[in-house]
């Protein structure tokens, strides 16, 4: 090992919370899966050079020295390929439509609840065999061929998917869609890995009574989700394939601008939690409080767009699942999302809670971190993303579709994730409440969808 370098405070409230805080990215493709050999031998041609791959968290020692020592990263000489890149797992598809569902969504819940092995870069990448062909999303014969992009329908059973994981202290979703597209055919794009900065003493003193006002407004209370018992919640993942031509349909219906992917996923979450717990004001009261919902901020500019690590903040928003339809609440999710953006990154109360916690010491940085990943704080998680080059190849295997794969956070929670490749859009539903949910929420949002697209 070369160096050690204190984590930054945002990594330090991921290793601080108590949980996993694995995220995920899950490539589709056509064809054969490649010879495991070959396939660990492109990572370490492509990934061997990436220094934020060899870093190690180290948390701090055990007994008293934990309360008062922090967590910091190691950085090694470099990391194994064939420690990284697992052995293949072998699925077996029931016949869902051509979706991922079943045993492949039982695996990777699996994989989100386990934590990353101690020792090494908190990183893998898990190959699967046997995932069933995609369905057609919307008629992609002709036209898209003609631009280059595979027809999707005719894809027989049989195709691959990598599932690439990490810490999300160590990387963010979009470090996980730079490190794919490195691993694609063509030439590499270039990528500047972000270590942690050194810890530094704020600049500015903390107003005292600004930090209890941001206190007061960043850790008031939301609604919970109903459901079962926290000792009932049972972790889930449920993959599927948005309409294509309902997405594109319910995008256009506002005024003005087309909503955003992150407008419309935050809509349909508040439909689909309407729909499948009822979150009227006949069920709650009027005066409950609304459930919360977190979404990442991303903090890369144009120039910084390739930057590898963990470079996000968040919001947190009321879910308008209490309006009544779905373009009504299509508006307020725009209106919501309008007003985070016109505050831009001057807002920073969130980082001065974090720098204060921080000097008084790191049980009250876990207190923090413990609060504010809990469902009173935010029962639900969106996260939009898109892949920006759908016509992509993994040694000539073509690319058909990419899910994002949110943390598991605690009991009586729901996480959303979307990723736009090309014609499709993948949803991911990572829920931690009853069993059954992630199924009945991912179809729930479909449903909102097709309502959307129907007021088109």
């Amino acid at each position: 090992m070369d160096d050690y370098i204190d984590l930054s405070l945002v990594d330090e409230l991921l290793t601080r919370n108590g949980l996993v805080e694995t995220v995920g990215f899950v490539a589709f493709f056509a064809g054969d899966l490649p010879d495991l050999g070959t396939l660990r031998a492109r990572v370490a041609e492509r990934w061997g050079g990436e220094t934020r791959l060899r870093l190690v968290l180290e948390p701090p020692p055990n007994g008293y020295r934990r309360l008062t020592g922090r967590p910091r990263w190691a950085v090694t000489d470099g990391f194994d390929p064939a420690g990284h890149v697992l052995p293949v797992v072998e699925v077996s598809e029931g016949n869902d439509g051509g979706n991922p569902a079943g045993s492949l969504d039982e695996l990777i819940a699996g994989q989100l609840c386990r934590p990353m092995p101690a020792g090494s870069p908190p990183w893998r990448l898990l190959p699967v065999r046997g995932v069933q062909g995609v369905r057609a999303v919307g008629d992609v014969h002709g036209v898209e061929e003609a631009r280059g992009v595979p027809d999707v329908r005719g894809v027989p059973d049989g195709g691959f998917a990598l599932v690439l994981l990490a810490h999300h202290a160590l990387l963010d979703g979009s470090s996980l869609m730079t490190l794919f597209r490195l691993l694609l055919d063509g030439p590499a794009e270039p990528t500047r890995s972000m270590l942690p900065q050194p810890r530094r003493a704020p600049k500015r003193p903390i107003d005292l009574a600004r930090l209890i006002r941001a206190l007061n407004a960043e850790l008031r209370p939301g609604g919970p989700l109903p459901g079962p018992r926290e000792s009932d919640a049972h972790p889930e993942v449920a993959l599927s394939v948005l309409d294509h031509e309902s997405v594109r349909a319910a995008r256009t219906l506002s005024a003005g601008a087309g909503a955003t992917l992150s407008e419309l996923l935050l809509c349909c979450a508040a439909g689909a939690l309407r729909s499948a717990y009822g979150h009227t004001e006949t069920a709650d009261g009027r005066d409950a409080a609304p459930v919360q919902a977190s979404i990442p901020v991303d903090l890369r500019t144009r120039e910084t767009a390739h930057e590898l690590g963990n470079i996000v903040s968040a919001v947190r928003v009321p879910l308008p699942s209490h309006t009544p339809t779905p373009h009504a609440r299509l508006t307020a999710c725009r209106q919501l999302l309008t007003e985070v953006r016109s505050r831009g990154r001057e807002e920073d109360d969130v980082t001065r809670i974090v720098e204060a916690a921080n000097r008084m010491g790191p049980w009250v940085l876990a207190s923090i971190a413990a609060r504010g990943y809990s469902p009173a704080y935010a029962a639900v998680g969106t996260t939009a993303l898109k892949w920006r080059n759908p016509q992509c190849a993994l040694d000539h295997r073509p690319l058909l579709r990419i899910a994002a794969l949110p943390p598991l956070h605690r009991p009586g929670t729901v996480n959303f994730g979307a990723v736009a490749c090309g014609r499709t859009v993948t949803l991911a539903v990572v829920s931690h409440a009853e069993r059954g949910a992630a199924r009945r929420l991912a179809d729930a949002v479909g449903h909102e969808l097709e309502l959307l697209a129907a007021q088109a």
